[in-house]
């Protein structure tokens, strides 16, 4: 830790690092999500960057966070600073903003104070549901995500694949948006990876939640998305995390992806009829 400088001061990051652990110096950066039928961006993914802490990972922070019981108010502190600068930059409703949120920690934000009704009015978030301890807090977790869905607002599971919990966790929280691990795009599919992403898919057809892959950086990775069947994607090959500019062209609408995708039972027929009537296929 104490290799770590802070650039604006030269001061080792060591004397800092409860001071972003607090959220002081945090400063959002937004990832593009786009379309993967047109590469058109749909959205955004807001993340929490400490620029004057360059050489301090984010995990770093919210590690400190935890150990030091102020993980609660730091979730607190990116949530509110995602929203506020999505806000001011004049995301609206037509963009997706994904919005951290640690599984452990309390649901603050709810009801009618400020930040949730300035969210359900000018924006679409859909909160994300981080990997770390997903499983320490089931009861908090369970709280927490019913909260959010009072509120109006979708969930997504991120980093499925990467961990168990995750997937063991998808039938009793039923994501909205299902984030695919890194992993299951970059890397070569092993056969537990396989029948992991096997059980991934079943989950998907039985209940129409959205796939979204993770770390696109080149055409092979986004061929191997598609097979997945994701229909959303982020990675460099479509834009690192960035301020967000003011007014966001609308390049595509997200209404689409997040709409009710209930099916009315297909008439009797041949098995293949009736398996192209209750879904799309895709070659994988």
């Amino acid at each position: 830790m104490t290799s770590l400088v802070d650039n604006s001061t030269g001061i080792p990051a060591a004397d800092f690092i409860d001071a972003a652990a607090e959220g002081t110096g945090l400063f959002p950066m937004f990832q593009p999500v786009v379309s993967l039928a047109d590469g058109k961006t749909v959205g955004y993914e807001a993340l929490a960057r400490w620029p004057s802490l360059a050489q301090l990972r984010p995990s770093t922070v919210f590690e400190r966070a935890a150990a030091t019981g102020r993980l609660d108010r730091l979730d607190r502190v990116c949530t509110s600073a995602a929203i506020s600068a999505a806000s001011q930059a004049g995301l609206g409703s037509e963009h997706l903003l994904m919005v951290n949120c640690e599984p452990g920690t309390a649901r603050r934000h709810c009801g009618d104070d400020e930040l949730t009704r300035r969210a359900r009015s000018d924006l679409q978030v859909v909160y994300e549901i981080t990997e770390r301890s997903l499983l320490r807090h089931p009861k908090t977790l369970l709280q927490k995500v019913a909260a959010i869905r009072r509120d109006g607002f979708a969930v997504a599971l991120d980093d499925v694949g990467a961990r168990p919990d995750s997937l063991a966790l998808l039938d009793v929280l039923a994501p909205d948006v299902i984030k695919l691990d890194i992993g299951m795009v970059q890397s070569r599919l092993s056969e537990g990876r396989a029948r992991e992403f096997a059980g991934v898919l079943a989950h998907q057809e039985r209940t129409g939640a959205l796939i979204l892959a993770e770390g696109i950086e080149t055409d092979g990775h986004l061929e191997r998305a598609l097979a997945f069947g994701a229909t959303l994607g982020q990675g460099f090959r479509f834009g690192a995390a960035a301020p967000l500019p003011q007014r966001p062209p609308v390049r595509g609408r997200c209404g689409q992806f997040l709409a009710s995708t209930s099916r009315s039972p297909a008439p009797c027929s041949t098995h293949f009829v009736i398996i192209r009537r209750s879904g799309p296929c895709r070659r994988a």
